[in-house]
């Protein structure tokens, strides 16, 4: 079993994420752990677009609740993904977990 990472741990890897930007690490764990609507905000959007460009996805299952993994891997996140193998992978992994 995996074991889930402390919110310090993950405060620190969202630190790391966002290195090139000015970004309060508390406030975009917040945006993380946030419940969503329909509509994802654009921030929220790209949060899980640098998540996904950034770590492997071991990692990020230990950051992430699993309830969020589909809001994470919806088509509008998937789209900002560079390169085209990688928003590929993740299309290959929402078909396997919708089964």
């Amino acid at each position: 079993m995996k074991k889930k990472l402390s919110k310090t741990e993950i405060i620190e890897l969202l630190a790391m994420v966002y290195w090139d930007r000015e970004m309060n690490p508390e406030k975009t764990y917040e945006l993380l752990y946030s419940t969503g609507k329909k509509n994802l905000r654009p921030e929220k959007i790209k949060l899980y677009a640098r998540l996904l460009n950034s770590f492997d996805w071991y990692t990020i299952l230990k950051m992430v609740p699993f309830e969020k993994v589909p809001e994470m891997l919806r088509e509008d996140v998937l789209i900002s993904l560079y390169p085209k193998e990688l928003r590929d992978k993740f299309r290959y992994v929402r078909s396997v977990l919708s089964k």
